[in-house]
């Protein structure tokens, strides 16, 4: 392929198709290269309440009115297709070995209701061949088979060597091959060891036949919690790992029977067994928990069971002269709060706008991708802090009940972030309000770019560290970090977020907003009025009510459709 491209990217899963489209889209030339074949199975399934508004920011703010679809489960039921499942929380269950699931002893977080929610479950194949589909709808010019055997980097271009296709030059290059990454090999970028403090290890697969939780585990009398635990992004707890439950069959329009199912155990706690297959070590650890077993004991394996090393790595360096990493190119942790999505299209859109004005004004300087460094290396950073802090807050379900709320109240403001900037420009029609997302303090993930969250977060993690070292006792410490949550003075008094009788926040259901709204605007530190809420108090109502309408509008449409073709031929659906 000898003709000159924009840019080329390495990889065609999530994160090279959305940037291809966006950077298609916008008038570059840009050319990607897919080791493998699509429809590929890839996990990175639970999207969270700040990936899909960043999500529906990007939509807006680049012209691809496709990356909304993404944006809450009923569009991605409608545009995408019924193989996803809903997600209209994350629900934790804690278990102690050989004894049966307390259901008191569960949290749960809710994410955001219609028209901006609920969340969902991806069936990643279908969601990254979606998004190949749109690149090349913008011209993107996608070569599938094409394993890169050598990479040149220097000077005003950039080459890559494959297999098949020869040489492919451009002016950019774009790394998007995740944990493989050819260009972190070629440069020597990884870092050995990781600079990071967690350590896990992952065994993953599909299943069928995975029992729902609520027909096994605790009543909803018994359990207390607003949500079904089966609608949920399911997390198992246990001292020294957990174990995700993601199902794709929880609604009443759901034709996917499959289940995602993955299990996270500390290296040090539950080193590899020898003579075990992945499969035979999953299903020894449900075996450990009765309230699992129930679960899992009609389950069937639909494809290999596929088992890691130590999940984590990082780069010294993610963007240089005329390259970059995306984020799982760059580094990775452990899936757990599903962080990876956020921080892909924090990247994506940081290196997006990067990459259009570079071109414009022909100017690769290292200064203008130094946000991408920033956002991916912060971001990391910040992810492997609360992760490595809950694996050890696993030793105790006091402890993990404590240190959980302390994450809240970071990650609450990691939604109202996006929130506010899309809110924000629906109020006024002013374009830089989405890229405000791009600066300090809405940029840094998971609200960690606030001084005052940040706060309670680091009072909270050393106080974890001291359970780490040997210095605490969990009991102890789930008292102090429950102490630290009483100064929080800027998250809803009706989240009751220092009662550890209180399991879960209140539930954004209108009837809820409309009681917190005025709270957040009227009663909450002047800092968050001034950050958040600086746009009118009825737009979010309206916003609520117009959703609905258009929802209910979409469904009338769909049930007229087999009304009309019984009695007509020609209609003009085409």
């Amino acid at each position: 392929m000898k003709e000159p491209f924009d840019v080329l990217i390495l990889g065609a899963g999530f994160a090279g198709t959305v940037l291809a489209t966006i950077l298609g889209r916008q008038g570059l030339k840009v050319l990607v290269l897919e080791e493998g074949e699509h429809p590929k199975f890839a996990i990175g399934e639970s999207t969270t309440p700040e990936f899909t508004l960043r999500m529906r920011l990007a939509a807006y703010r680049f012209d691809v009115p496709e990356l909304a679809h993404l944006t809450n489960f009923y569009d991605i039921r409608d545009k995408l297709g019924s193989s996803h499942g809903v997600k209209r929380s994350f629900s934790f269950l804690y278990h102690r070995e050989g004894r049966e699931q307390v259901p008191r002893e569960s949290m749960q977080v809710p994410t955001l209701h219609p028209p901006i929610g609920p969340d969902a479950h991806l069936f990643r194949q279908d969601v990254d061949a979606y998004y190949l589909a749109v690149a090349i709808r913008y011209g993107v010019t996608i070569v599938q088979k094409a394993r890169v055997t050598h990479l040149e980097i220097g000077g005003k271009d950039v080459c890559a060597r494959t297999e098949r296709h020869g040489e492919c030059r451009a002016k950019y290059l774009v790394d998007a091959g995740g944990m493989r990454s050819p260009l972190a090999a070629a440069l020597n970028l990884r870092e050995n060891p990781t600079r990071y403090q967690t350590c896990s290890r992952a065994i993953y697969s599909h299943f069928i036949g995975v029992r729902p939780y609520d027909q096994v585990g605790g009543s909803r009398r018994a359990h207390g919690l607003p949500y079904p635990h089966s609608q949920s992004t399911l997390h198992h707890l246990f001292d020294g790992g957990w174990m995700w439950v993601i199902p794709f069959n929880n609604h009443p329009r759901a034709t996917n029977p499959l289940c995602s199912v993955g299990l996270l155990l500390d290296v040090d706690h539950f080193p590899r067994q020898d003579g075990l297959s992945p499969e035979e070590e999953m299903r020894s650890f449900f075996r450990r928990f009765p309230t699992v077993a129930r679960q899992f004991e009609r389950a069937e394996l639909v494809r290999n069971t596929i088992a890691t090393g130590r999940l984590q790595y990082s780069s010294r360096q993610i963007v240089g002269e005329r390259w970059c990493l995306t984020s799982h190119a760059g580094a990775f942790i452990d899936p757990l709060f599903s962080s990876g999505l956020p921080i892909t299209i924090g990247t994506i859109t940081l290196l997006a706008d990067a990459l259009l004005k570079a071109f414009r004004q022909d100017d690769f300087s290292l200064e203008r991708f130094a946000a991408v460094e920033d956002f991916v290396q912060h971001s990391f950073g910040q992810f492997d802090r609360v992760v490595s802090a809950s694996y050890v807050s696993f030793r105790d379900f006091e402890l993990w009940n404590a240190w959980g709320r302390i994450y809240l109240t970071s990650v609450l403001f990691g939604t109202l972030s996006p929130m506010r900037c899309y809110l924000k420009y629906l109020d006024t029609g002013d374009r830089t309000a989405l890229e405000a997302i791009d600066r300090v303090p809405y940029r840094p993930i998971a609200g960690s770019g606030f001084a005052e969250t940040q706060k309670i977060f680091d009072r909270g993690f050393e106080e974890i560290m001291r359970v780490r070292s040997g210095e605490a006792e969990p009991h102890q410490t789930a008292q102090n970090l429950f102490t630290i949550l009483k100064d929080v003075d800027f998250v809803p008094p009706a989240f009751r977020l220092a009662d550890p009788e209180q399991h879960a926040p209140s539930p954004f259901t209108l009837p809820k907003m409309v009681r917190d709204l005025p709270w957040y605007q009227k009663h909450a530190p002047q800092w968050v009025r001034d950050t958040f809420f600086d746009w009118s108090p009825t737009l979010y109502l309206k916003y609520t009510m117009t959703g609905v309408l258009k929802q209910l509008a979409t469904s009338i449409r769909r049930a007229f459709d087999p009304l009309r073709e019984a009695f007509s031929s020609w209609h003009r659906h085409w």
